[in-house]
């Protein structure tokens, strides 16, 4: 069952990269007609939005995977509980959007104000996801799960770019982002159908008693509290460059964050929705169990770490050729923040492996000591070199912390600190020549004109990836073997649709 939750993902995949593909040209749009103030108050607020959500909804859903054989009576429950938890972040968030204006004094506070209640929207939808989106995640819907996404994704990206070319400034981010959460929600439970929908009947018979009901809340405060650590951890860095830095500097790492996150939001978002599922299937068997997530592991770094190398390694040409105005000094930013990505790939399946454990204390610790150590170095790295220090510090800190995840997770099946580290390591050993070699020579043609650096990133960027890809064979030959397995699935799949 384990393979499913790699050699299943290929459909979505391609569905991902499709639409993945009309949102990098909308961050194109967003680079070309907004500044990077305006680009900085809308970042910020999303992030501040996040931070408020102490409790996500979504991860109720996460509850309802691992006890799966009580889903008749969970799921009214879990639709109760989800949707009070919602509606109070959202009611909070918008009571404190004045009062975290103030306190941001740097930005305009009407329009932060106003972009921080639109945002605060989006606890309420996403509790909206959570029952349709575990029945589609239970089934292996994982097709239609692409499809929503996927739809969705193209819908907002056509609103940012109309909105922003419109000369909507922020309004162009903020708007379409929140507006897909409620269409998502909508998706979701056309393609769950009946069985998304509570039934009062079944209800009133699988009443849970207050004992039950108080068990439920705890555990959703458990694995809520564990994945907003996480959040914390990802807001941290605008909301600290946002309080100590310039609107420029903090726009600058809200864009490089962006479009940084593109290529492991296709690859491990798609693997890890798929992965926990499966993972808490095998939970009887933990030896399976752990080999699952360990295939799974070697498989996303042998495809993310390639991909986040050329990133870095053609940055300053992306660049100059894309992006125009002040955006262009948030090239080296953009570098170190692809490092970083050559690391976090590796998060969502590990949070979705200690999911499928049970171990919610174990994923809390690791998020809480990643906090306590970025508590202490971001602020330290924005008021001594700005946003590109911090992007620099967090790629330090993912190089540290999940290696050392990645073992805890699978010590009790016998897994070692070194197994852990090889899984990073082997990709970094076979891709760094080529991204090396790769980033000396798109900077020996920088200085040769717009026409040289398109035909480079055109051939060298691709070019670059797919030797990485290759080399995966002298180090991994099995991992590079069942990567090829997939890729030709793929391509009967799409031979058998246009025939």
């Amino acid at each position: 069952m384990a393979h499913v939750a790699v050699s299943g993902t290929g459909w979505a995949t391609g569905q991902a990269v499709a639409s993945k593909f009309i949102t990098l040209v909308a961050t194109w749009v967003i680079a070309r007609n907004l500044s990077s103030e305006e680009i900085a108050v809308a970042t910020l607020a999303m992030t501040v939005t996040k931070f408020l959500c102490v409790l996500p909804p979504l991860n109720m859903g996460d509850l309802l995977i691992a006890h799966r054989r009580s889903l008749a009576w969970l799921q009214p429950l879990a639709v109760r509980i989800s949707f009070r938890w919602g509606l109070g972040i959202t009611i909070g968030s918008m009571l404190l959007a004045p009062l975290i204006a103030r306190y941001y004094s740097n930005y305009p506070t009407l329009l932060l104000t106003a972009l921080l209640m639109a945002a605060a929207m989006r606890p309420l939808a996403e509790s909206m996801q959570v029952v349709p989106l575990t029945w589609l995640r239970l089934s292996f819907r994982n097709r239609s799960i692409a499809i929503v996404d996927g739809t969705v994704q193209l819908l907002a990206a056509i609103g940012t770019i109309v909105l922003a070319i419109a000369g909507a400034g922020p309004w162009a981010m903020i708007a379409p982002l929140i507006a897909s959460f409620g269409m998502r929600a909508l998706g979701y439970r056309m393609s769950a159908g009946d069985r998304a929908r509570t039934d009062d009947d079944a209800s009133r018979a699988h009443d849970p008693s207050a004992i039950a009901r108080q068990l439920v809340q705890r555990r959703f405060m458990a694995t809520g509290g564990a994945q907003y650590v996480h959040s914390l951890i990802d807001t941290m860095p605008l909301l600290v460059l946002g309080k100590l830095c310039s609107e420029s500097e903090t726009g600058l790492f809200g864009f490089s964050v962006i479009l940084a996150a593109q290529a492991n939001t296709i690859i491990a978002a798609q693997i890890a929705g798929v992965l926990q599922p499966v993972l808490g299937h095998l939970g009887q068997d933990p030896v399976r169990q752990t080999s699952g997530y360990l295939r799974a592991m070697r498989m996303l770094g042998a495809v993310a770490v390639p991909i986040c190398l050329t990133q870095a390694a053609f940055s300053d040409t992306l660049f100059r050729v894309f992006v125009r105005g002040d955006l262009v000094a948030a090239a080296p930013v953009f570098a170190a923040l692809s490092v970083a990505e050559a690391f976090y790939f590796a998060s969502a399946p590990t949070m979705a492996m200690l999911r499928a454990q049970g171990r919610f204390g174990t994923f809390l610790g690791w998020q809480v000591v990643h906090l306590a150590a970025a508590l202490v170095a971001l602020p330290v790295a924005a008021l001594w070199g700005g946003s590109i220090a911090v992007a620099i510090t967090i790629a330090g800190l993912w190089s540290i912390s999940l290696p050392m995840a990645v073992w805890v997770t699978t010590r009790s099946a016998g897994g070692s600190i070194l197994a852990s580290i090889r899984i990073f390591l082997a990709p970094w050993i076979t891709g760094l020549p080529i991204a090396g070699t790769a980033w000396f020579g798109a900077a020996a043609v920088g200085s040769m004109g717009t026409l040289a650096q398109l035909t480079t990133l055109a051939i060298g960027a691709p070019a670059c990836c797919i030797l990485m890809l290759l080399a995966t064979r002298l180090i991994q030959p099995d991992v590079f073997q069942e990567m090829m397995g997939i890729a030709q699935r793929m391509l009967s799949r799409v031979r058998r649709a246009r025939a």
